[in-house]
Formats: C-alpha cells, sequence, structure tokens
C-alpha cells in the first residue's frame, strides 16, 4: 500500500512540475551554436541575403545575451519575413491539460519606435482547427527600453498537433528578444518592469 501511495505522489509531482517549467527550449538565448545563434531557434528569412540574425552580448534582461534582428532592407515586410522559430512545440504543449490557460511572453526592445516586429505562436489542434495567438504589435514609444509583452489562450480541448513560435522584424531597424515565456499563465514569471 505504502508502494502505492509513493508511487502516485511520484506522478502527482511530475504533474505539477510539467505545469511549472518554461516550454521553449533555451528562452533567454544564453546558449550559442557554432555559428554564435542561438540554440533551439531556425535563423528563417525569405527573399533577402543580408545578414539579419545576431546576438547581443551587452544588453540582456537578464543572462548574457538576447537575441537581436538588425534589417536594412525595406523589402522586408510580413510575408518576406526574418526571424527566430522555435519549432515542435506541440509536444511541450501537450503536456499541459486541456483547457489550461497559457501565457506566451516576452521581454522586447527596438532602436526606434518606428521599427517594427512581430511575434506570434500558431499551430493546429488534433482535429486541424488552426490557431494563431498574436502577440499585440505596439510601438515601442522609448526606443531601447525592454518591455514585456504577452499574449494569453488555451490548450484546445482536442489537445495540440503542431505548434511553433516565432519571433520576426517587419521594417528596417533593430529589434531584440530576452527571457521569453511559454507556459501555464498561473506559473508565469511576473513582470520585472524593466
Amino acid at each position: 500500500m505504502l508502494k502505492k501511495i509513493i508511487f502516485v505522489c511520484f506522478f502527482a509531482s511530475l504533474a505539477v512540475f510539467a505545469d511549472d517549467v518554461n516550454l521553449l527550449s533555451n528562452p533567454s538565448f544564453e546558449t550559442l551554436n557554432s555559428k554564435g545563434l542561438p540554440v533551439g531557434y531556425s535563423a528563417s528569412k525569405k527573399l533577402t541575403l543580408d545578414e539579419i540574425h545576431g546576438v547581443d552580448k551587452n544588453g540582456a534582461v537578464d543572462g548574457k545575451n538576447a537575441a537581436m534582428l538588425v534589417n536594412t532592407d525595406p523589402k522586408i515586410k510580413l510575408a518576406n519575413y526574418a526571424g527566430y522559430i522555435q519549432w515542435g512545440l506541440q509536444n511541450k504543449l501537450n503536456t499541459l491539460k486541456s483547457g489550461t490557460e497559457v501565457e506566451f511572453s516576452v521581454y522586447v526592445k527596438t532602436d526606434a519606435p518606428a521599427t517594427k516586429f512581430f511575434i506570434y505562436i500558431e499551430g493546429a489542434d488534433k482535429n486541424g482547427k488552426a490557431f494563431l495567438k498574436k502577440i499585440p504589435a505596439v510601438s515601442l514609444k522609448e526606443s531601447n527600453k525592454w518591455k514585456q509583452l504577452r499574449v494569453e489562450f488555451r490548450i484546445p480541448e482536442a489537445g495540440v498537433k503542431n505548434a511553433y513560435a516565432c519571433f520576426l522584424i517587419t521594417s528596417t531597424g533593430k529589434v531584440w528578444f530576452d527571457n521569453a515565456y511559454l507556459g501555464s499563465l498561473e506559473n508565469a514569471p511576473e513582470p520585472e518592469g524593466k
């Protein structure tokens, strides 16, 4: 009987732990690959040969690195995207129960109020119904100051078939991302007011 109780307590603690973690890999962009780019993210771009992706090692919210996108090509818009994408989030999202409230957030700063960016999580549930959860686009009125941006959503009742998170630049300029979070709203970190 004692073994059954220990066994049940162990798996209950795993369920609580699953709700307590950041589901993004390398959410503060600290671990870099041999090219100096954040591990766990695809450096994606379309219709440009410009070098856009980088890491800033001097101005992070926490840790030592912040992901950075620098664009000088006026052709880059939403359709001709450039950014970081983290694929394969469905298995991690499915560790949360259907209906769980989820937060997707990230700290962002830009070099100028005119610099535009687009941050979202997209995918489909196991019935094939698509979902897109965008962090509301805002113009950061104060350049070079970190601001936490966030969106909330619920895990679909059918579960998640596929999902990925995108951090894009959609104009000329510079944008930085740091301290991203994807996980239960209940356990989301408090804003740091940076």
